[in-house]
């Protein structure tokens, strides 16, 4: 169900702002300090401005001592863009964003101090020693006509709460770019940030409007304050514009002045009630015409049985690869959990950690994500007969229904989002880089380059490099071709045309990782660091590279990869397996994912079937020599 602001709730807010004549402790956001003992300061530069005045909050042991000029330069030490200057014991001058009160240019600022905003008097100056409790401010303004007791507009903000680095893409196109955010108010985490690229200057709907189009979650009938916004659940159709260039300057604005490059322009739902608050990155959610994820879509199956379930773990933490899906089986009648379920994918999964106390799941932490227990959210818990049916549940402790999909989603509040996938979980089992039995390139760095020509199974081909300090994925490309007879390359970033044997492909997605499970959308520039894995995808992010097959060596000394015709089959395998060939095969080498050699077969034959009985269950690399060559192939044993 969507949430609409009324009027009734904006009535509330509105008299919550009104209330800022009566501005409290309780509505300061921004503090400074540690210890037992409040202190608020407030500055006032008296300008004429519509934001004047703003307040900070400061702790202090009240044993310590601290002055009113102490509590002043903490806070200046934590804002960048607070800047005080204290000549000889007495407050000079204030520069703060777009704000200045200069020593004699052409006034002074006065200093006061009370137990309440409203209480405030002039005191002796910023020496005075402060009180738990009390409140200390300055206005400038001394002799014109008279000192004047400070007030507040806003409660300070902090330019570091959100930066526009923090953003992982954009939307639009153009060399200008800007900040948009879109507050909801009436709660914490509904203020959500975009950056969008332009050329010259962009108005506020054409920037609004441009993120609807891009933005699947967000729809908005643009009506200027009476707009209409709908983002995910939430909706409201009054709002303030502001206008700035970070988080700690908004001022009020409207929707038609022109947006500049760098400008930050944001909407925050009613009237003035609060400046857009510190936003989350909105996540990428273009408008998609894919199939909807299904069971058929999964690649990692955990267990055995005669009944399968699907896990969705979603993070929702504003990455490119926030959400996850596995495959479950079990036999009905041993009335599996969702929490059973939950920690059998765990124990497959060595980059997987699932906490569960007293019945209720706490923390999930996989790869470079996590969700940990009220810090700051918790899980909710899904079940449903597939993605698009899942509603929330009771819990772990749900037992399995065959065919059912049972999910997980970071953060209860402000309400409950359902679990969505955004990618097939992969085992980071199912290959590493101890499976490279050979390395291409010089120094005391290595990397894992995988290249997954995606039209089919047997198609994703890795290569191990050696190199010293960092390395291009363009150096990185080059150099397997400079020493893989089979593999070619003209580099053109996601252009490039790479053939290896009788596989080719023109278009490309770079991905970046440290392992099989943890692939993310990357880039061809980005330097590639010891220990890194760089991996590309033909097409537009098909599939993340797949489970490859460590390139056999193929330089000038070994024979020719491309001649050699063979099959392994059945695979998976479970009593035996079969090696065909047009080539006579002169042994089969068995080797586990820890390097082990563990079995060995000499053959003089096109055809020879090897018995499994003495090996576990797992995945498996078959080395096979001919007498044109060699090749590694995958072989799964159940």
């Amino acid at each position: 169900m969507k949430k609409t602001i009324t009027s009734a709730i904006l009535f509330l807010l509105l008299t919550v702002n009104s209330a800022f004549a009566q501005f409290t402790a309780d509505d300061v956001v921004f503090w400074v300090g540690e210890g037992n003992s409040e202190a608020v300061l407030v500055i006032d530069f008296r300008d004429g401005t519509t934001d004047p005045s703003f307040a900070w909050g400061y702790r202090f042991n009240a044993g310590e001592g601290k002055s009113f000029a102490d509590m002043l330069l903490a806070v200046e030490a934590a804002d960048p863009n607070l800047d005080v200057v204290i000549n000889g014991g007495f407050l000079s001058s204030i520069y703060y964003n777009s704000h200045s009160g200069i020593d004699s240019q052409p006034d002074w600022w006065s200093t006061w101090s009370g137990t309440g905003l409203e209480s405030l008097s002039m005191n002796g100056g910023t020496s005075e020693t402060l009180i738990d409790g009390s409140w200390y401010g300055t206005s400038y303004g001394f002799m014109n006509p008279e000192p004047t007791q400070p007030t507040v507009t806003y409660p300070a903000y902090s330019s570091l709460w959100f930066t526009a680095d923090e953003f992982t893409y954009s939307i639009g196109e153009g060399t200008n770019s800007a900040v948009i955010v879109v507050d909801f108010v009436d709660d914490e985490d509904v203020s959500f940030a975009w950056k969008i690229n332009f050329d010259g200057t962009i108005t506020p709907q054409q920037a609004l409007e441009l993120i609807a189009q891009n933005d699947a979650n967000f729809e908005i009938v643009f009506n200027g304050t009476d707009s209409t916004v709908t983002y995910g659940d939430l909706t409201a159709n009054l709002w303030t514009a502001y206008n700035g260039t970070n988080l700690s300057d908004w001022v009020v604005g409207d929707f038609t002045t022109a947006i500049e490059n760098n400008n930050w322009f944001g909407v925050s739902a009613g009237d003035d009630v609060r400046r857009p608050f510190t936003p989350i990155p909105a996540p990428e959610n273009p408008f998609t015409e894919e199939p909807t994820f299904t069971s058929d879509d999964i690649v990692f199956w955990v267990g055995e049985g005669d009944s399968e379930a699907v896990l969705v773990i979603d993070f929702r933490d504003g990455t490119t690869d926030p959400s996850f899906a596995w495959g479950y089986r079990f036999n009905a009648s041993e009335e599996k959990t969702f929490a059973d379920m939950l920690l059998a994918v765990e124990a497959a999964e060595p980059e997987l950690d699932v906490v569960i106390n007293s019945g209720f799941l706490s923390s999930v932490y996989y790869n470079s994500h996590s969700g940990i227990d009220s810090q700051p959210d918790w899980w909710s818990t899904w079940s449903g007969t597939s993605l698009e049916n899942l509603s929330s549940n009771m819990g772990i402790s749900e037992i399995l229904v065959d065919g059912n999909w049972y999910g997980t989603s970071y953060g209860f509040t402000p309400e409950a989002v359902k679990p969505t996938v955004t990618y097939p979980a992969y085992n980071s089992l199912w290959f590493i880089a101890d499976e490279l039995i050979y390395s291409i390139g010089e120094g005391t760095d290595l990397a894992v380059i995988v290249i997954d020509f995606v039209d089919g199974e047997g198609v994703s081909f890795a290569w191990q490099i050696n190199f010293d300090g960092t390395i291009t994925p363009q150096a990185a490309l080059e150099l397997i071709a400079q020493n893989d007879t089979e593999f070619e390359i003209v580099f053109n970033g996601e252009n490039s045309t790479v053939t290896y044997g009788d596989l080719t492909a023109d278009f490309w997605t770079a991905y970046n990782g440290t392992n099989l499970s943890d692939w993310v959308v990357g880039d061809f520039t980005t330097a590639i660091e010891n220990n890194d894995w760089f991996g590309i995808s033909a097409g537009d992010n098909l599939r993340r590279p797949f489970t490859p097959v460590p390139a056999p060596e193929n330089s000038a000394s070994t024979g020719n990869f491309n001649n050699i015709t063979l099959s392994v089959y059945p695979n998976p395998a479970t009593d035996f397996f079969t090696v065909t060939s047009d080539n006579n095969i002169k042994s089969i080498n068995v080797f586990n994912l820890s390097g082990q050699k563990v079995f060995t077969q000499f053959v003089n034959n096109t055809s020879e079937t090897v018995s499994t009985n003495n090996l576990t269950t797992g995945l498996y690399l078959v080395e096979i020599a001919t007498d044109n060559g060699t090749s590694v192939q995958k072989l799964v044993i159940k």
